[in-house]
């Protein structure tokens, strides 16, 4: 009985510390922000690349985002990671996308932007972008890296515009996340208490344009499984693991780069 008494209290404490967890810390793991570590030298970069710096007002807060328009009819948005800014890889897309207009933003509390983080003030954040832009009403491409492969996803589900979409190391959701990090969480707990579930699979069942994912089997961050069983939820899908790079190193790899440029100019890929 006394056994019993023991994992009973144990299971209460562990249910009540998961709770404070995710209560206290939610936002910081989720989002931790940027480090505006030579900042200034990343933007002269990029504007010396084409870009443009600019802002628009939403709700009373600022959005920062950064636009290279070469009047082309082809167009690609960037949605980046949860623990970085887009400066830092726009040089790098103008050299491999010569032939795009490129838009990237900041998340809300990233960069120069304002405002509280979360997923809907996020997705509020790049819908007003798509519609100042009038990227609704054009051939779009969305390419989405770690936490912004989640993002990325719902948009082109709400966007049926998106002729292909591109996810670098992307998740099942970020409950399901959650949960391969901290595997005593319940799950009903995560469930029902987690504000930022960024349900990936959901989205992705809703696309029918084609889908590139690469990914590392080696990922430390965003575990394999969680790849590979959001995949499976894509109707029309190119999957490919990349060797000899980390989570942080995959997108700015030689293999990536070339398999994101064989989806994009390949023809048979167009919707």
């Amino acid at each position: 009985m006394d056994i019993l008494k023991f994992f009973l209290y144990l299971a209460i404490v562990v249910i009540a510390i998961s709770f404070i967890m995710l209560f206290l810390f939610e936002h910081k793991l989720i989002y931790p922000g940027t480090i505006k570590i030579q900042r200034n030298e990343f933007i002269e970069s990029i504007k010396k690349h084409g870009f443009k710096v600019k802002f628009f007002k939403i709700n009373d807060n600022q959005v920062e985002f950064f636009e290279k328009d070469i009047g082309s009819d082809n167009n690609i948005l960037i949605l980046t990671g949860n623990a970085e800014e887009p400066i830092y890889y726009l040089s790098y897309f103008s050299k491999i996308l010569k032939d795009h207009n490129i838009y990237a933003l900041n998340y809300p509390s990233y960069g120069d932007s304002t405002g509280n983080i979360s997923e809907h003030n996020i997705t509020e954040s790049i819908e007003a972008l798509i519609e100042l832009k009038d990227l609704d009403k054009k051939k779009l491409i969305i390419l989405g890296r770690s936490l912004g492969t989640g993002f990325a996803t719902k948009i082109n589900s709400l966007y049926p515009n998106t002729s292909k979409l591109i996810l670098v190391s992307p998740y099942y959701s970020m409950e399901s996340l959650a949960r391969d990090y901290f595997p005593v969480i319940p799950k009903f707990i995560t469930s029902t208490f987690m504000e930022n579930k960024i349900e990936t699979y959901l989205y992705a069942q809703k696309i029918n344009n084609p889908v590139l994912i690469l990914y590392t089997r080696k990922d430390l961050v965003v575990f394999k499984e969680s790849t590979e069983k959001l995949a499976q939820h894509f109707k029309t899908k190119k999957l490919f693991n990349i060797e000899n790079v980390t989570h942080s190193s995959i997108l700015s790899s030689k293999e990536a780069a070339k398999k994101i440029i064989e989806f994009i100019e390949d023809k048979k890929e167009a919707p």
